[in-house]
């Protein structure tokens, strides 16, 4: 199954419009609505470091051609920050981790090709808010 996935800059754009509004209970903590901004940025950061593992992949041979392996990450599934037991502030950011496939007949024609999804991985990313940053 071919999956086609739009470039990074689209991806980047999508990425910074995915995270859901801020709840009306947000409003009276800063730190729990700081989060969605938060989420975003650190999912363009996701963006970039895809961007860098297609750079990185090793071209593997492959019979008449080349293979190019290469992990990207899909937009953000969801992002939400909430107090803890003890009070404390909590960010939850979910996304998937793609192991992707491209080949071609060369390392550059491997480059331009669609890539194939070879495995997909839920990804539970946790924060913690220290009143002033959140932290991983």
């Amino acid at each position: 199954m071919r999956t086609t996935f739009c470039t990074s800059l689209l991806l980047t754009a999508a990425l910074c419009t995915s995270a859901a509004p801020a709840r009306a209970d947000d409003a009276a903590d800063p730190g729990a609505a700081s989060f969605q901004a938060f989420c975003s940025q650190w999912m363009s950061k996701l963006a970039d470091r895809k961007l860098f593992n297609l750079k990185r992949a090793a071209p593997e041979k492959s019979g008449n051609g080349v293979l190019l392996k290469y992990d990207e990450y899909s937009p953000q599934v969801s992002c939400e920050a909430k107090r803890s037991k003890n009070g404390s502030l909590i960010g939850r950011l979910v996304y998937h981790e793609l192991h992707m496939l491209k080949s071609g007949t060369s390392h550059a024609g491997a480059l331009e090709d669609q890539p194939d999804v070879l495995s997909r991985t839920e990804v539970l990313e946790i924060f913690r808010f220290d009143g002033k940053h959140w932290k991983y």
